[in-house]
């Protein structure tokens, strides 16, 4: 290594010293002569010497954590090692030191805090925190997306591990997924996801081509609405909710019968549009959470961890408001964005 980055033909390198003199003996000499290299060959030779020193203790520290070439598509696990080695002299330092310290941060004792002032209390520095926290173009070994801050949360808790078979992260044996402040339960319509027609859930009920114009006419684009004022319209309302329940079904359950779960007759007579989007929200995530837990991480690092019940159940986080859209439910936008309060 040392030959290449001196790239010279005539010399042969005896040793290094810490300061990154390097003694050499020219060809055809008797003598030894101290040489020292332009500093940026210099600082190139002090960094190689100081990345060969902790590489096998880091890679080590990784693959305890289920971070390896395997767990990444393509270059993803350079680029990862790439990012801590191009830390600072010193922060690599408290990097190596935090793996001394037997870190015994424990993922049940924090189900909502901040990741990165964690970090920072067991002495990993905030360049690495915040270079570890965005690494967005990294993809698992199943082509989906490194969420934000998910090899942190890894590297901080003692307890928890990169997932190699289904979700995030790892907890015992239960799963985590993480996802952004902002992210979707499901595929956006700009992404190939579906779109409805807003007279969807009224023509089955009413065969007038000219009403049903001017019910689409008073119509807006929200879902909740949608099905608010389709109620109201038609004059069957138990097989208007019955046929609504397995629409929505079809929708974020795979057909799947969960919508009898959230909507009734008496939920959609209450007329109660929050009500009507909590219960659309509660749906979507029944029908996509597939983890143990989810995550909900915001650009500050801050974060929630809940149980999918947690979520769902009477009063959970999405009845009281801590867990809500970031937009409405439309037609054409059957997932809009969620996050933490």
């Amino acid at each position: 290594k040392l030959n290449e980055v001196l790239k010279s033909s005539n010399t042969r390198v005896l040793f290094v010293r810490e300061d990154a003199t390097v003694l050499i003996q020219k060809d055809q000499a008797k003598n030894v002569d101290e040489f020292r290299v332009p500093d940026a060959t210099a600082d190139k030779l002090k960094k190689e010497i100081r990345d060969s020193t902790y590489e096998g203790q880091i890679q080590t520290f990784l693959a305890s954590k289920n971070y390896t070439a395997k767990a990444f598509q393509g270059k993803g696990f350079n680029l990862l090692l790439a990012t801590i080695f191009e830390s600072s002299d010193e922060d690599l330092k408290k990097f190596v030191e935090f793996i001394d310290s037997n870190n015994d941060l424990k993922f049940a004792e924090h189900p909502a805090d901040n990741v990165a002032t964690l970090a920072r209390s067991k002495g990993l520095p905030d360049t690495l925190i915040n270079n570890l926290s965005n690494l967005n173009e990294l993809r698992d070994a199943g082509g989906n997306s490194v969420g934000p801050g998910e090899i942190l949360f890894a590297i901080v808790f003692s307890d928890i591990l990169n997932s190699v078979t289904g979700g995030d992260l790892q907890y015992g044996d239960k799963k985590v997924e993480v996802k952004k402040n902002g992210g979707h339960f499901g595929q956006q319509a700009g992404r190939g996801g579906m779109k409805l027609l807003k007279t969807l859930f009224v023509e089955p009920f009413i065969r007038n081509p000219d009403k049903l114009k001017q019910i689409d006419k008073s119509l807006n684009i929200r879902l909740g609405d949608i099905l608010l004022a389709s109620y109201r319209a038609v004059d069957n309302k138990q097989e208007f909710v019955n046929f609504a329940i397995k629409t929505l079904n079809s929708i974020y359950a795979n057909n799947a019968p969960l919508a009898e779960k959230y909507f009734n007759e008496e939920l959609f007579r209450s007329g109660d549009a929050k009500q009507i989007t909590n219960a659309l929200l509660k749906l979507n995530t029944d029908g996509y959470l597939k983890s143990d837990f989810v995550m909900f991480i915001d650009k500050n690092y801050n974060y929630v961890v809940s149980t999918k019940e947690d979520l769902i159940k009477p009063d959970g986080y999405i009845d009281a408001g801590k867990v809500k859209t970031m937009g409405n439910f439309t037609i054409n936008d059957l997932y809009p964005k969620i996050g933490i309060k």
